[in-house]
C-alpha cells in the first residue's frame, strides 16, 4: 500500500498542510484536522482541487466560487 510512514512523519505532515490549509483558506474548520491527521496525503489533494476551481479562470466570478465554497464546508 505504499511506503510505511511513521506516527511522527505522519503528524508533521499533517501539521503542515494544516498550516496552508488554514493560510490559504483564511479560516479554521475541524474536518481538515480530522482529515489531515488520518490521511495527510488525500488532505493535500483535497485542498489543491479546492484552490484550482477557486482560482481557475472560468464563467463564475470568484465571489460566486467563494460562496459555492462556504455553503460546502
Amino acid at each position: 500500500e505504499g511506503i510505511p510512514v511513521s506516527g511522527a512523519d505522519k503528524a508533521a505532515r499533517a501539521k503542515a498542510i494544516l498550516e496552508r490549509v488554514n493560510r490559504d483558506r483564511g479560516f479554521e474548520r475541524l474536518w481538515p484536522k480530522l482529515l489531515a491527521e488520518r490521511d495527510p496525503d488525500y488532505m493535500e489533494c483535497v485542498h489543491d482541487l479546492t484552490m484550482h476551481a477557486l482560482h481557475r479562470k472560468g464563467v463564475l466570478p470568484t465571489k460566486t466560487k467563494e460562496l459555492i465554497l462556504i455553503s460546502l464546508n
